[in-house]
């Protein structure tokens, strides 16, 4: 059980950013607009950083509701990386050589196009089956007891981070070496949830945390494009395949023209990250974040 400070703290986060949420998705059909569908995700996404934190003994369906949340930001992550793709493919246009890659490039800017409209069409039944409103059954304060708890709320909020912290430490001098989307892509998770952590937990620290905020957005930010790049790259080179083994050789080859300047792409932000990972390799990135929240000791 937390300390019952950082327990209220908690609760006011939960309060703030679900209310966030149920605003912005209140009017009627809010998802039809890109930036309204975007904004929601980001508010989700926030809110279930709360609820990790939440102690579930004082929040009676707490499993649920997360359940709940992860879903609703599934389905609005599907219709943003498709519009994402959609853009990545439109702005490399100009770059392509010749009539192959345009003639490709049309084929799959139609493919992505179709796509986008099917999941975007299934939004609205989607999101009405998963009645978001009812995250507000964890609105009402619990009772909270003071608890007997040996840690103070900055040591208890340091336990909190600590897990993201320590998996950064060991994903990045690996990655550092040798490039694998997957392990970039489960990086990028573990800062952005420590990004968000640190944002909820702020004020419990001696120190405000804006500058270790604005290094996890722009490692937040360089991964994120390295994914978004990584993951169009992998669905064209599984399309590339199968038109080239039935024998589509104009288009494969078109193809080809555009996997060549994805590739050129993502190791160009596969570059940028390494040039800023020095910053969270270990063990300097945990404790230096811990001097700078201005905690007393070492970190345990």
């Amino acid at each position: 059980m937390h300390p019952l400070e950082l327990s209220l703290l908690l609760h006011q986060a939960l309060e703030t950013r679900a209310g966030r949420l149920l605003e912005l998705t209140g009017p009627d059909d809010w998802w039809e607009s890109i930036e309204a569908l975007h904004d929601a995700r980001v508010a989700s996404r926030r809110l279930r950083a709360v609820l990790r934190l939440l102690d579930p003994g004082l929040y009676p369906g707490l499993k649920r509701q997360q359940k709940r949340l992860e879903d609703f930001t599934e389905i609005l992550g599907t219709v943003r990386e498709l519009d994402v793709h959609n853009q990545i493919l439109e702005e490399l246009g100009p770059e392509l050589p010749g009539p192959h890659g345009w003639a490709a490039l049309e084929h799959v800017l139609e493919r992505v196009d179709t796509r986008r409209s099917k999941a975007r069409k299934r939004l609205p039944a989607r999101i009405k089956e998963l009645e978001l409103a009812k995250i507000a059954i964890l609105l009402p304060a619990p009772e909270m007891p003071y608890p007997f708890h040996a840690l103070e709320p900055h040591e208890a909020a340091w336990a909190l981070l600590k897990p993201h912290t320590e998996a950064i430490g060991d994903l990045v001098p690996e990655q550092q070496r040798e490039e694998n989307p997957t392990a970039l892509h489960q990086l990028r998770i573990h800062a952005k949830k420590l990004r968000y952590t640190l944002e909820i937990l702020s004020p419990v620290f001696i120190r405000e945390p804006q500058a270790p905020l604005k290094e996890l957005r722009a490692l937040q930010t360089v991964l994120g494009d390295h994914h978004d790049f990584a993951v169009l790259e992998s669905d064209l080179q599984a399309l590339q395949e199968g038109l080239e083994h039935r024998a589509r050789r104009v288009l494969s080859e078109g193809l080809q023209e555009i996997l060549h300047h994805l590739s050129q792409e993502r190791a160009t932000h596969y570059d940028r990250f390494r040039e800023i990972a020095d910053l969270y390799a270990p063990p300097g990135f945990s404790r230096e974040l811990h001097r700078r929240l201005g905690l007393p000791g070492d970190p345990a």
